[in-house]
């Protein structure tokens, strides 16, 4: 039989109707064959970067959608919903138990919410609350529940790609608040020529769903310690619009330390001093880019910033001049490898010189996007502890 069993492997799109002839498409898709001996057609198994539920799309790149919906795990968690209110009532008696003598649970589908943000391009971001209603016939069950949701729309139709960059940029500033991976529990797209029309003239939109790999690890907030969070929604109400324009602002200059930031964020096994040469290399490009482009060695930028931008932030303070001298020493020998005579640091204290560094970093990012000393000192104050 030779290689007639070899698995083959085919890169592109793949058409199929599922159940109830809902149409699927699979982008980035490879197929693996595999003998099938009860039969003279061979098994072929899918596994593709992009599935697609509910239409047939020529590309990622076909502008056929104006509006994107997502769920994000600990999106609660960073800004609740707040629409259900609970009451619990006990009773003056005092042989009476610890129960409540009352629980009164109400939800008014009015106070839904909504926090819209114009951003560059046309687009307008939103992140809104809303509550889900079911009950059994005879109430024998009644479930009520809400949810933090958000979604980005369009003054024009834009790809699957287009929104999964500005879709992805939002997850990158959540990640940042709870210094944690955030992932997706679910992605849906609406096309205004996708719809169902009743008898009586109304017109309901058909989502379609995406799900696409995701690389990275998910950490559920409840699990984290409260000190490794940097923000939650009440901590920056009155400047999240403000924030959030300018996170979403496609400053060339600002893009790689932003990316680098979130890198340093992200979950990882085992840290190594790659870790550490990504932070170096974020914080040494801010103060190139934003602060002095002219000549000067990585000691002089970083005292500038630990000493003279960042003075006032406690935190900040903690990074000392002996500290200062290992990093540039450090960064020196891994990033070339040259043979040292002066002291390197390594394994527990590199990792603890990274976790200042990244502190530092962190200052950068947020005096980016428009944080002052006084507000950035009151966060990491209150939550890097």
């Amino acid at each position: 039989m030779g290689n007639s069993n070899q698995d083959k492997v085919i890169y592109g799109i793949v058409y199929n109707e599922a159940n109830h002839l809902r149409k699927v498409t699979l982008f980035d898709c490879s197929s693996l064959f595999n003998m099938n001996f009860s039969s003279e057609h061979p098994l072929t198994k899918y596994k593709c970067q992009y599935f697609i539920d509910g239409m047939h799309l020529e590309s990622k790149k076909t502008k056929s959608f104006y509006k994107i919906c997502a769920d994000f795990s600990n999106l609660y968690d960073w800004k609740p919903a707040g629409i259900i209110k609970q009451s619990l009532f006990y009773s003056k008696k005092k042989e009476s138990s610890n129960n409540p003598e009352k629980i009164t649970i109400e939800a008014k589908t009015k106070d839904n919410w909504e926090l819209p943000v114009e951003i560059e391009d046309g687009f307008k971001i939103i992140l809104y609350g809303s509550i889900n209603y079911n009950s059994a016939p005879n109430y024998e069950t009644v479930n009520l529940s809400q949810k933090t949701l958000f979604r980005i729309e369009s003054n024009s139709n834009q790809s699957i790609s287009d929104f999964l960059i500005k879709l992805n940029l939002f997850k990158q500033f959540i990640s940042l608040g709870t210094l944690s991976d955030i992932s997706y529990r679910k992605i849906w797209l609406y096309d205004k020529q996708n719809y169902q029309e009743f008898k009586n003239g109304v017109k309901s939109e058909n989502a379609v769903y995406l799900y696409y790999r995701y690389w990275g690890n998910e950490i559920d907030i409840k699990k984290k310690r409260h000190s490794n969070s940097i923000f939650s929604y009440s901590d920056i109400e009155n400047e999240y619009a403000n924030l959030i324009k300018k996170w979403f602002k496609t400053d060339a200059n600002f893009i790689p330390i932003r990316e680098h930031l979130i890198e340093s964020i992200s979950y990882k096994k085992l840290f190594t001093s790659k870790d550490f040469l990504i932070l170096i290399q974020a914080i040494e490009g801010y103060h190139t880019r934003f602060m002095n482009k002219g000549k000067s060695d990585l000691k002089n930028r970083l005292s500038d910033l630990v000493e003279n931008k960042f003075k006032d932030i406690k935190i900040i303070n903690e990074i000392s001049p002996s500290d200062i001298e290992i990093i540039k020493d450090s960064r020196h020998y891994y990033s070339h490898l040259f043979i040292s005579k002066t002291k390197i640091a390594d394994g527990v204290e590199l990792f603890q010189l990274s976790i200042k560094l990244r502190s530092l970093l962190i200052c950068c990012v947020l005096s980016l996007i428009g944080f002052d000393n006084q507000k950035i000192n009151e966060l990491l104050t209150k939550n890097l502890r």
